[in-house]
């Protein structure tokens, strides 16, 4: 196992300008996501089963992630890919911090 870093997955990302981010959040936490402000033009849209998508623009994606991972799996990025893929990659190494804990004795 490498050494903690706090840093990991959360590097700065501007992209060349600003970009449309599209999250999908489940019927627990939609009404908390919808009043939240996410960013500039952003409209929230009901989903089937009670859930809401929420877009937004966005120029800055390091504030969004931490946001985001705050949901865990009630929360789920659609677009833009930069962003999907930064959200994995954060998640992958916090699952890797995870995987290396000595698993507990079940009791019996």
């Amino acid at each position: 196992m490498t050494a903690f870093d706090p840093g990991l997955g959360m590097e700065l990302y501007k992209g060349s300008g600003p970009e449309r981010v599209v999250i999908e959040f489940d019927a627990i936490r939609s009404e908390e996501a919808s009043r939240s402000v996410w960013g500039g033009a952003q409209t929230s849209k009901p989903r089937r089963g009670g859930g809401v998508r929420v877009s937004f623009i966005c120029r800055d994606f390091a504030p969004v992630i931490a946001r985001i991972l705050r949901y865990g799996s009630q929360a789920r990025v659609v677009k833009p890919p930069t962003l999907i893929a930064m959200v994995v990659e954060n998640l992958t190494a916090t699952a890797q911090l995870y995987a290396a804990v000595p698993k507990r004795k079940r009791r019996t």
